[in-house]
């Protein structure tokens, strides 16, 4: 637990701000050459490589972030390369994140993952996290150590990952020069002039035509004009029936 929180920490400084340092963008650099990844079946692999060429520029960017004295950026040093044994071992910090339904199985770890040499000689590993026997879940990592190699120009192949039989995680080893963040270049784009719109020249008000004006109401009818208006009673004389003899 102690060794893999340091190595969490240890990745996690480097999101810290550099504020130009040279020496973190030269451990920076080195991470970033050694670091390789692949996907499996639902799942997504990564290893960091710690060589001893990432010692100095390290150390240096820490003491300088922290403000440590020479004794205390030496016991750093001891404390850096100690854990993470570097002078006696290849170690790799391995990753695995697991986003499927079913955990991962690696099997035989010894014989899924290995160091192979620019001979093509496969090495398994002097010493690993045993949590990596167990099928894997959610997000696993841990440090593992291979025998220490003369010759950098090795690889790491890890079985089982269910994709392919075997997988080759490749490393860029060569030393490139640091090249500082160059600062955008302002380009200039000349656009041709817009075209010139003629001004709008003012409407007259259009005349709104009148409103016809509504006819007036019919006069009402006075009480005399309405008794004038009232028919006469019409009288008609019906015959006289004849008396029976």
């Amino acid at each position: 637990m102690k060794r893999l929180l340091f190595v969490i920490v240890f990745l996690c400084c480097l999101s810290a701000p550099a504020f130009g340092s040279g020496s973190i963008v030269e451990a920076t650099s080195i991470l970033e050459r050694w670091t390789a990844f692949h996907w499996g079946r639902d799942c997504l692999v990564w290893l960091v490589h710690y060589p001893e060429e990432l010692v100095d520029p390290w150390v240096a960017a820490e003491a300088a972030r922290s403000g440590m004295s020479e004794a205390e950026s030496a016991q750093y040093r001891a404390s850096f390369t100690s854990e993470l044994r570097i002078a006696d071992t290849e170690p790799f910090l391995l990753t695995v994140y697991v986003f499927g339904p079913r955990p991962l199985d690696l099997g035989s770890f010894a014989s899924a993952v290995q160091l192979e040499t620019n001979e093509g000689k496969k090495i398994p590993p002097l010493s690993y996290e045993r949590k990596f026997d167990q099928p894997l879940s959610g997000i696993v990592q841990g440090l593992v150590f291979f025998p220490k190699q003369a010759e950098k120009g090795f690889s790491v192949i890890i079985k089982n990952l269910g994709i392919h039989e075997e997988q080759r995680f490749s490393f860029d080893r060569a030393d490139g020069p640091l090249v500082a963040a160059a600062e955008p270049e302002v380009v200039v784009v000349e656009l041709p002039p817009a075209p010139k719109k003629e001004p709008v020249k003012p409407q007259p008000p259009k005349r709104e035509k009148p409103t016809p004006t509504p006819p007036p109401p019919p006069p009402v009818a006075t009480p005399q004009e309405l008794a004038e208006l009232k028919p006469e009673p019409v009288v008609v004389d019906l015959p006289v029936p004849e008396k029976q003899k």
